[in-house]
């Protein structure tokens, strides 16, 4: 549970600090910027940290996690980024949330973390809480997208917001799916190992998107990155361990949920906005989905 506290809390950062640089800093730079900066750190750690023996039985038993996660971790951050660029930011970020159902469904009807029957009451309790999960990410996503200009006041073309929207789901969802299949890995050296090299990969797939698109980089782009990358590095990081001792029935629809609250609370509480009654209803349904996914019986 530890690591599951510490990865909600450095989300939840993370998502505060991408809001407080939203007017001050580019969002592609700011975001392969600290990219870059996690993959440097942890992939140099990596490196001379890990004897030049062990690196290849380590490939060996996480090459396939690492190859795939990298590219759905990397894509999951370059199509968020240009679905909200394409499309109304509220319905963006809902459907990204949204992206927790597929490790969720996939921990209980691929890996059989709990018996599938309906007969069964943790079943019955997982599934209800994951309801009230997708129920409390769309309420709160109506309440926010009140808030945005409504996609059908917007002059841009519907179809390139859909299409990176898509592959913003399909690679959030999938990368969760990575990590679900982390927690199997054989021991921590692993585990260290496979975070690492995915950081690090996604490092790599940054660095020619700056030389491509050259967004403005400022002191906000690099200090914001600095901050991103360290909240990025903690909440993706602790991830793994959190999988090892807790199911994915879990962890995905809980982390989801809980950073979702915790940001919704954050605007009512630093910048006075009002929760209104979606976003009252969201809440009440999000700790309701929390009691279910946590509750043993």
């Amino acid at each position: 549970m530890f690591f599951l506290i510490v990865s909600i809390f450095f989300m939840w950062a993370m998502a505060l600090s991408m809001r407080l640089s939203s007017q001050k800093a580019d969002p592609l730079a700011l975001t392969s910027i600290s990219r870059i900066i996690a993959g440097a750190v942890i992939g140099s750690l990596a490196i001379f940290s890990t004897p030049w023996g062990d690196f290849g039985h380590l490939w060996a038993s996480t090459g396939t996690h690492i190859v795939i996660g990298t590219l759905c971790f990397w894509l999951a951050g370059f199509t968020s980024l240009k679905a909200v660029s394409t499309g109304p930011l509220g319905i963006t970020w809902t459907v990204v949330r949204l992206s927790m159902v597929l490790p969720t469904v996939a921990s209980i009807f691929y890996w059989l973390e709990i018996p599938v029957s309906m007969r069964e009451p943790l079943f019955v309790l997982r599934v209800s809480g994951l309801a009230f999960a997708v129920t409390a990410v769309v309420l709160i996503g109506i309440r926010n997208s009140s808030k945005t200009t409504d996609l059908t006041k917007t002059h841009q073309p519907l179809l390139p917001w859909a299409l990176w929207l898509a592959g913003a789901f399909l690679s959030q969802g999938t990368w969760e799916v990575v990590l679900r299949a982390s927690g199997s890995l054989p021991d921590d050296a692993s585990r260290s190992f496979f975070i690492s090299m995915v950081f690090a990969g996604a490092m790599i797939l940054s660095i020619p998107i700056l030389l491509t698109f050259r967004p403005k980089i400022g002191k906000s782009e690099c200090s914001f990155g600095m901050l991103v990358a360290i909240c990025s590095l903690l909440a993706s990081g602790m991830r793994p361990w959190a999988l090892k001792s807790l199911p994915g029935t879990v962890v995905f629809p809980v982390t989801a949920i809980t950073v979702t609250l915790l940001v919704l609370l954050s605007g009512r509480l630093v910048w006075k906005e009002r929760l209104g009654v979606w976003g009252s209803l969201g809440a009440v349904a999000a700790l309701l989905s929390i009691l279910l996914l946590t509750m043993n019986v």
